[in-house]
C-alpha cells in the first residue's frame, strides 16, 4: 500500500503514508512479540514436573504464557485490522494503475489476521484447558477482531 502511494506521488497522500509506516512498524513489533512470547510458551513447557511444587509452578508459568502467547497475535490483528481499514481510504485516492496493490495490500493483511486468529484460537483452547480466569475476556477480544476483520476485508 505504501508502494501505491509513492507510485501515485501526491503529497495530499503524506498523511495516510505517515499512518501506514505507523502501521508497518506496529506489525512488526507484534510479530516479534509473538516470536518472543510462544519461545516463552515452549520454555513453560519444558520446566521440570517431578513433584506438586514443580508441577504448580509449571502450570502458572504455562497461564501466564498462554495468555502472553494470545495477546501478542491479537495485537497483530488488531494492527492488521487497522491496515484493512485504512486501505479503503486509500483505495480511491491513489492512480488507478496501482489500486491493484492497495487490494494485493489488503488481501494480505486479511490473510495474515486471519492466520494470526488462528494461533489465538489454539492458544485460547489452551487457557480454555487451564480454567484460566483470562480466557474469557481474550476471546470477547478475539472475536471483535474478527469481526473487525472480516468487515474491513
Amino acid at each position: 500500500m505504501r508502494m501505491a502511494v509513492a507510485i501515485t506521488g501526491d503529497d495530499s497522500l503524506d498523511e495516510l503514508d505517515g499512518r501506514l509506516r505507523e502501521l508497518q512498524e506496529r506489525i512488526a513489533a507484534a510479530v516479534d512479540a509473538d516470536v518472543a512470547d510462544f519461545e516463552e510458551l515452549l520454555a513453560a513447557f519444558r520446566l521440570p514436573r517431578a513433584d506438586e511444587e514443580q508441577q504448580r509452578e509449571r502450570s502458572a508459568a504455562i497461564e501466564a504464557a498462554s495468555v502472553a502467547a494470545t495477546e501478542s497475535p491479537l495485537a497483530l490483528v488488531e494492527a492488521l485490522a487497522d491496515a484493512l481499514e485504512l486501505s479503503h481510504e486509500l483505495e480511491p485516492r491513489v492512480k488507478p494503475g496501482v489500486v491493484s496493490d492497495v487490494l494485493a495490500g489488503r488481501d494480505l493483511a486479511a490473510g495474515s489476521a486471519r492466520a494470526a486468529l488462528r494461533t489465538a484460537d489454539l492458544n485460547l483452547d489452551q487457557l480454555d484447558r487451564l480454567s484460566s480466569p483470562r480466557a474469557s475476556g481474550l476471546r470477547t477480544r478475539r472475536d471483535s477482531l474478527a469481526d473487525r476483520t472480516e468487515q474491513a476485508a
